[in-house]
């Protein structure tokens, strides 16, 4: 919440835009109920997406490599190594996201004004993984994520 509230103070424009996207589903003062109409908060989730982009919850993951791998670079990692994955540093590299260190939720708008949450590279490898990934994905991801 304090890195919310830091990018919406950051960005205002980007508070007007949430604001009047909530305002839109929920009614001037909030009174609508709340229904499915709710998920379809597109500008909030991409705001949210780029959130957990630039200021992942896990900073650091380690894992114990169980048989010797060969990586896409050529380098050779060991069985028994422990390895470390950072959502942060892999957030922002420029190879995955153009001006990676700016806050940009308008880099999850598709060419067709859809919104693409989980872009990938070309080899599918996810770009933005602030909860982990695979079996040892953080259990309370998706109830974040909502």
């Amino acid at each position: 919440m304090s890195w919310a509230t830091l990018y919406l103070g950051m960005h205002p424009e980007i508070a007007e835009e949430l604001a009047e996207e909530a305002e839109e589903l929920l009614g001037p003062d909030g009174s609508k109920p709340l229904t499915l109409a709710t998920i379809s908060m597109h500008k909030t989730q991409r705001f949210l997406r780029e959130l957990m982009r630039m200021r992942p919850p896990v900073w650091e993951m380690q894992r114990e490599v169980v048989r010797d791998e060969l990586l896409p670079s050529g380098a050779k990692v060991e069985a028994g190594r422990i390895i470390l994955i950072s959502p942060y540093v892999h957030h922002h590299k420029s190879s995955h996201f153009s001006e990676p260190d700016s806050f940009k939720p308008s880099r999850f708008v598709t060419a067709d004004g859809d919104s693409d949450l989980n872009p990938t590279t070309p080899s599918g490898t996810p770009l933005v993984i602030p909860f982990g990934l695979g079996s040892r994905t953080c259990i309370g991801a998706k109830f974040a994520e909502w």
